[in-house]
């Protein structure tokens, strides 16, 4: 009776290694899709923050093109009613606007560089997650073994011992 309770033992310590081994495995598998998720947000963040940029480069000219459109709508009006256009309140007129435009393009580019640095950052941090979901997957497995050990190692014990006290 002693033997079985001895085999029972083992048997039962080889069954925890395996079951140790195989969450082991799942958690790792787990940890490293994971991993592969954090992987693909950085690639979509750094496009994010490209696009951003494009996207405010062609606003950028878009608004160019509308005020040289503005400005020269602007000099037409001008000589058309007897102004000079280049002298006096029309050259001072077309200066502020000019000035105004270009502190709105330096706020729109601020902002948008800005969000693309957001984005980046946003990716930085994907991918520091991805490495820290690639260590755990490794730190995952190295358990399972250790557990997997450990197990075996005690059913023997025990085994041993229920049969040394025969």
């Amino acid at each position: 009776m002693l033997y079985v309770a001895a085999a029972a033992t083992v048997a039962g310590a080889v069954m925890q290694a395996k079951g140790a081994k195989a969450e082991a495995k799942g958690a790792a598998t787990a940890a490293n899709y994971n991993a592969r998720i954090a992987d693909r947000n950085a690639k979509v963040a750094d496009i994010q923050a490209e696009q951003t940029l494009l996207i405010n480069k062609i606003e950028s000219q878009t608004a160019a093109e509308r005020f040289r459109d503005l400005q020269s709508s602007l000099n037409v009006a001008y000589a058309k009613s007897g102004v000079l256009v280049g002298s006096g309140t029309a050259r001072l007129v077309e200066e502020e606007n000019a000035r105004e435009f270009d502190e709105e393009q330096a706020a729109r580019l601020m902002i948008a560089e800005s969000e693309a640095q957001s984005f980046r950052e946003k990716g930085v941090n994907q991918r520091l997650e991805g490495n820290l979901q690639r260590i755990a997957a490794r730190n995952y497995l190295t358990a399972g073994r250790y557990k997997s050990q450990a197990a075996i190692i005690g059913g023997v014990s025990k085994g041993a011992s229920l049969l040394s006290g025969a």
